[in-house]
């Protein structure tokens, strides 16, 4: 599981890298599908990551909040303050954590476990999205392949 974390960290700063050779119009234009746009889609996973482990963690989970005039730095600042916390929770992670019962009083309630992995799959789905409209620009798209990049 720890091995997806990083695969995930390592894609999301290459598609943090891949954005600069978009013009600021560019990565705030709507576009059909996901959340919306580059700049919220990479909001929004660095966002759900932090919130989650927050929420396992019971500590407060403030909702960043996205302008219109959202930068490409303001993106790779976030990812930079939450992802601190977050990897200090991953290496932290035994397999005591796995069975542990979320419960924050709405069913239904799931493993510490499985969240991780809907945490790793979340982030996942939605590069699928910016490789698609990265497609549609005529631009090549990260690569989303595991093999080959050194993560174990």
């Amino acid at each position: 599981m720890k091995l997806l974390f990083h695969y995930n960290w390592q894609v999301r700063e290459e598609w943090i890298n891949w954005c600069e050779q978009l013009s600021q119009e560019a990565f705030l234009k709507e576009r059909i599908g996901g959340v919306g746009s580059f700049a919220k889609t990479l909001h929004h996973i660095i966002d759900v990551e932090w919130s989650w482990i927050r929420r396992l963690e019971c500590k407060p989970d403030p909702e960043a909040t996205l302008s219109q005039e959202t930068t490409l730095l303001d993106i790779r600042q976030l990812h930079q303050t939450y992802h601190y916390d977050v990897q200090l929770f991953i290496e932290r992670w035994t397999p005591s954590y796995e069975d542990r019962i979320y419960d924050d009083g709405h069913p239904p309630y799931d493993t510490w476990g499985v969240i991780m992995r809907h945490i790793i799959a979340h982030e996942i789905h939605h590069i699928g999205q910016l490789s698609i409209w990265a497609r549609e620009l005529d631009l090549k798209p990260v690569s989303a392949n595991v093999i080959g990049r050194k993560l174990s």
